[in-house]
């Protein structure tokens, strides 16, 4: 057995939220690994590949669920997944998408307390050519998502591509819009308790977590990929506990809604949805930040 439902971003916008909530539906199977990167190598690259057999392998324990989750949520960039998932008969695609800009301060926030990110200060990390940098480090590139939403859905149809918006799912309308789901998806829209607010902002670590690169030998001789993934994320929790995320200052705020304008508005011509009103209309007001 292999996955038919696809979480497939976007990074920061409750995508770890959705899934233990999507877990708790008897007719969903989500394995013990959320983010399993099968499918991803174009925008990871190797490092994170995972290999069928243990891919399949996540998927062992369902019995008779009618959905089987993977909630890689990188995969809405990435043209490998659209394919795979392409293939697969009757798979369904979800994308969160929430204001970018916040998205990007939460994105680099996780990346500066995992160590992937050398830059604390945001704007120090927005000014490196994003040509020069890995995929995960081009924030702009990671909070455009017009381009990846409109070739998912024109690969496997509206009907099978459910988009929501992170702002709504965890807003006041949040249980409507999640019963929404569960009858798009066919599936008994029942009681699921509350929506967990998961993955909030974490404290930078006080070492870079993967620095050693005997500890990374070592590791990928002795253990398994999927052991190896386990314990990166618990040493990751261990060492980067929760924290309030620092408020953006109103000018680059400013200038980053500037650059992703043009995106938003392509985006509301997708959705038909007032976007900028929702994103975009009190600059610097509050969001919600995690």
């Amino acid at each position: 057995m292999t996955a038919n439902l696809f979480l497939v971003g976007a990074p920061r916008s409750g995508t770890t939220s959705l899934y233990d909530y999507l877990a708790r539906h008897p007719a969903v199977f989500a394995p013990v690994e959320k983010e399993p990167h099968r499918y991803d190598q174009d925008v990871l690259g190797s490092r994170r590949a995972m290999s069928d057999t243990d891919y399949r392998a996540l998927y062992d324990p369902a019995t008779r669920q009618r959905w089987l989750l993977d909630a890689s949520a990188l995969y809405l960039y990435s043209l490998q997944a659209l394919d795979a998932v392409a293939g697969i008969a009757d798979s369904h695609a979800i994308a969160v998408l929430r204001n970018p800009v916040e998205l990007i301060a939460s994105w680099h926030g996780l990346l500066v307390a995992t160590g992937s990110e050398p830059h604390a200060s945001l704007s120090d990390a927005l000014a490196e050519a994003p040509s020069n940098l890995p995929f995960e480090r081009r924030y702009v590139e990671i909070a455009s998502f017009s381009s990846p939403v409109e070739r998912w859905r024109d690969r496997l149809g509206a009907g099978r591509v459910h988009v929501l918006l992170f702002e709504e799912l965890t807003g006041p309308r949040g249980d409507a819009v999640r019963a929404q789901l569960l009858r798009e998806l066919g599936l008994d829209p029942l009681e699921l308790g509350g929506f967990p607010h998961l993955n909030t902002h974490r404290r930078p670590a006080p070492v870079r977590i993967d620095q050693s690169r005997t500890v990374r030998r070592l590791a990928r001789a002795l253990l398994p990929a999927q052991v190896r993934r386990r314990l990166w994320w618990t040493a990751t929790s261990a060492l980067t506990p929760h924290a309030e995320r620092p408020p953006m200052s109103p000018e680059l705020r400013r200038r980053l809604e500037l650059e992703l304008d043009a995106d938003v508005r392509r985006l509301e011509v997708l959705l038909d949805v007032d976007l900028r009103g929702l994103w975009f209309g009190s600059p610097g007001g509050q969001q919600p930040r995690s």
